[in-house]
């Protein structure tokens, strides 16, 4: 509420606009992506390692 007694209603979809709009391909990056962040995670290498030695073979 703050915001749009701030800003007013104007200002505040346009920043709220902007922001959705510059975090809308963040889903895509991570499609593409991914595998390569996921690679890179000591998590995430655990995670298959123990999948795996349970005996499932779809690790996703």
């Amino acid at each position: 509420m703050a915001q749009f007694n701030g800003l007013g209603v104007n200002w505040t979809g346009t920043l709220l606009g902007a922001v959705a709009a510059v975090m809308a391909p963040i889903p895509v990056l991570f499609y593409l992506y991914g595998h390569k962040i996921r690679a890179r995670s000591k998590f995430a290498s655990d995670y298959v390692v123990t999948v795996q030695a349970h005996g499932k073979d779809n690790v996703g």
